[in-house]
Order: structure tokens, then C-alpha cells, then sequence
């Protein structure tokens, strides 16, 4: 008895599909107890996602097969949070060094007299404008103001007025051609005030550094909440049902890493010399505070744009405007 086959070629997006249907099944039998999955419609299209509330015990498992690790990064803070999210468990040794810079070149201002909450929003645009066009003036040089979103950043655009300053901004979607020539109007020894108008947690707040006097100012407008999302949500809910505090991990600590990428883009090396403007009402909050204090033991407050002012002018040197 002879069997005969008949070999056909299947279509391409055939071949596809079924090569990302068994990847999908592989990472969801293998993982399903750290796995959630979930469905949602983008137009014509229904999506099927993947997602990993805690990776803790996924990157544990893969830690404990070598004799030692060591994990280090200038924004582990609060500490708790990261041992939590990362391996899982609290207890492991670890060590918080201070700042290797001299603390006489770098000054934080806190603005807690202004709310930018979503629903405060429209009502302050003007005020935060006023306190960023302040930053900007006490010094020629180059500043890049970090805001929450896309969105903020085009409602508050056209009430900024930086006289005889350069403004760059950020589009979505640049390619790296583009970032790399925003990046070039912020030159060592600027003649004129150059400002880029930057989304906090977006490519321009970690990764890059400005040394020497390429960047004298930062500031910060909110505390980098990140944007509610169905994801976002999943943490939170993960989280609330062990106990914990679901809104610290799904939002607020990642937030105030956002924080400090931005922050950190301002001091890169021993000579460096900037200040940094923190606008939000949130920041004397005892569970934002703490986290600041930790990495900043000194920072001063400012309930006007007349008294951000002040500090500017006693912190850089006279004459050298």
C-alpha cells in the first residue's frame, strides 16, 4: 500500500501567524501563574497581549542560577521598592552612596504652591508658566523643561514667552537623526538661552549627558505620574491583592523615577554646576519628600516666581549672566 503526499506551500501570512500562535502558547504555558492575558479591538484589529505584572519571580528564578549578581543604578530609590520589584523579597544586602558630586554645584528648588493634578490643570497653565520663564532668565544658558505629557506640553506652549531665547521641542516619533540634532543646538559656551521643551520619561530624560555647561537648568513640571492605563491598573490591582500598596508600584514610584532621569541630566561629571525646579504641590509630601531627601538632603523652597528668583541669584555668579 503506498501513501502519497501532497506538500503545498502555504501562504506567508499563514506561516507567520502560526509561528507567533506557538510562541504565544510557549511563554503562556510556560509562565501562566506570573502571566496575565487579555484582548482589546484597535480598530478592525483584535489583539491578544501578554503581560507581566511582576517580573520578580521570573528574574529571581534567572538570578539564582549564578553564584552572585550585583545591580546598580543611580535611581534605586526607594530601595524597598526596587528589592520588591526585582527579586521579590526584601532582606538581600545593599548599599546608598551619596552623590560623588560636590553639593555646592547643584541647588533643587521646590515649588509646592502649584497643583498639577489633571483636574487642575487648565486653571494653572499661566502660574507654571510664570515660574518657568523665571527659571530660564536668571542665567544665559541652556535648560531643558521636562512636562507630563504630550498633551500638557501643547496646552501650556503658547503661553510661554522666553524673550530672545532659541526653543526646541520634542515631536513623537523622532528618529535617532532627528534626536541627535536637537541635541546639537545645546553647545558648550552658549551665546544666547537654548530651551528644549522635553515629555518626562521620554528618550531625552535618561541615557544622555550633557556635560560642562551644555545644561545649566532643569525643570520638572509634575512628579511624573505615569498616564492611567489598563496595564497600569493590572500592577495595581496585583499589588492591592498581596497586601501592598498597588498605586506605589503601578504609578507613584515609577513616577519619581522619571524624576530623577530627568534630574539626573543635569549633573554628569565634578564640574558641572545647574539647578534643578521642582513644580508640584506633591513634592512636601512626606512619601515624595523622603524619596528626594534621600538623594538630595538639601533643596530649598520658593512660594513665588519673585523668590525663585532670589535663589538663582544667590546661587550663580554674579556678573556671569
Amino acid at each position: 500500500m503506498y501513501a502519497w503526499y501532497l506538500h503545498l506551500p502555504y501562504p506567508a501570512e499563514y506561516r507567520e501567524f502560526s509561528r507567533e500562535c506557538h510562541a504565544f502558547t510557549s511563554i503562556y504555558e510556560g509562565y501562566s501563574e506570573h502571566l496575565t492575558c487579555y484582548a482589546e479591538k484597535k480598530s478592525d484589529d483584535f489583539i491578544f497581549r501578554i503581560y507581566c505584572p511582576d517580573p520578580a519571580p521570573l528574574l529571581s528564578e534567572s538570578l539564582k542560577k549564578v553564584k552572585g549578581h550585583v545591580l546598580f543604578s543611580a535611581t534605586l530609590s526607594p530601595i524597598e521598592y526596587y528589592m520588591n520589584a526585582i527579586e521579590g523579597e526584601e532582606g538581600k544586602p545593599y548599599l546608598l552612596l551619596p552623590s560623588p558630586f560636590p553639593p555646592k554645584n547643584f541647588r533643587i528648588i521646590v515649588v509646592p504652591s502649584v497643583s498639577t493634578r489633571y483636574k487642575d490643570r487648565a486653571k494653572n497653565y499661566d502660574e507654571v508658566a510664570r515660574y518657568l520663564e523665571t527659571f530660564v532668565s536668571g542665567k544665559k544658558g541652556n535648560y531643558f523643561i521636562f512636562f507630563p505629557s504630550y498633551e500638557y506640553l501643547e496646552n501650556i506652549k503658547d503661553k510661554l514667552s522666553f524673550k530672545g531665547a532659541h526653543v526646541y521641542t520634542q515631536e513623537r516619533n523622532m528618529t535617532n537623526e532627528e534626536k541627535e540634532e536637537f541635541l546639537e543646538h545645546f553647545r558648550i559656551s552658549p551665546k544666547k538661552t537654548h530651551i528644549g521643551l522635553l515629555i518626562m520619561g521620554g528618550s531625552f530624560s535618561e541615557g544622555i549627558d550633557m556635560v560642562d555647561d551644555r545644561l545649566i537648568g532643569v525643570a520638572i513640571v509634575g512628579i511624573g505620574l505615569p498616564q492611567l492605563s489598563y496595564e497600569r491598573d493590572l500592577i495595581r490591582e496585583y499589588y492591592d491583592a498581596k497586601n501592598a500598596d498597588g498605586f506605589e508600584y503601578s504609578y507613584k514610584n515609577p513616577g519619581l523615577n522619571k524624576v530623577m532621569q530627568a534630574m539626573g541630566r543635569l549633573i554628569r561629571s565634578e564640574n558641572d554646576r545647574g539647578v534643578a525646579l521642582l513644580i508640584d504641590d506633591r513634592y512636601l509630601q512626606n512619601e515624595y519628600r523622603m524619596v528626594l531627601e534621600r538623594s538630595y538632603s538639601g533643596y530649598e523652597v520658593a512660594f513665588s516666581p519673585e523668590e525663585v528668583k532670589e535663589s538663582l541669584d544667590s546661587f550663580f555668579p554674579k556678573g556671569k549672566k
